[in-house]
């Protein structure tokens, strides 16, 4: 998703990434020079044989935020703590050929931009397009991944996208 900001800014906001590689490659030569920063809102890792390069090509890009997700996370703790069996086998055949911990380490846990806080999902949920959101107590605008589905809602006169995902888009 690409969002165009008061501020001036154009901010290319991706997440859910998975390893994939070619996925990532393809956008950044389709939205080359189309954006000013890029903000990756977590799960560059897992499931997709390329974790260490998505990771490495990340870190070469200019003006890029990079945050955790549940994925960085479940590698640095060095388990997966999902019950989800495809990506526990997953994460046991791509967790041990992974390298870039040093460089997952220094991924941050949200971002603000303009009056959105990006980050990798809500209370640690999946946020699907009919999520009951009654109980979050939502009071700011966010942009979001973790589900993989892509939506707008709006609760509490609040903004919440989810982006979808790079590396393993769904849909609904």
């Amino acid at each position: 998703i690409v969002i165009k900001f008061k501020i001036l800014m154009k901010a290319l906001i991706i997440g859910d990434i998975h390893g994939n590689l070619p996925a990532l490659e393809k956008l950044l030569f389709l939205e080359k020079d189309n954006y000013d920063v890029i903000i990756c809102h977590g799960d560059v890792v897992n499931y997709a044989p390329w974790s260490n390069e998505c990771v490495q090509l990340l870190e070469t890009i200019k003006n890029t935020i990079l945050l955790k997700g549940n994925h960085e996370i479940n590698y640095l703790k060095n388990s997966y703590s999902g019950t989800n069996i495809v990506a526990k086998t997953f994460f046991n055949t791509c967790f041990p050929e992974f390298k870039e911990f040093d460089t997952i380490k220094k991924y941050k846990e949200e971002y603000l931009i303009g009056n959105f806080i990006v980050k990798h999902t809500l209370n640690n949920n999946y946020i699907y397009p009919d999520t009951d959101l009654s109980t979050f107590n939502i009071k700011n605008n966010y942009i979001i991944g973790h589900s993989h589905y892509v939506f707008n809602r709006y609760v509490n006169d609040y903004n919440i996208i989810n982006t979808g995902s790079l590396g393993q888009n769904r849909v609904h």
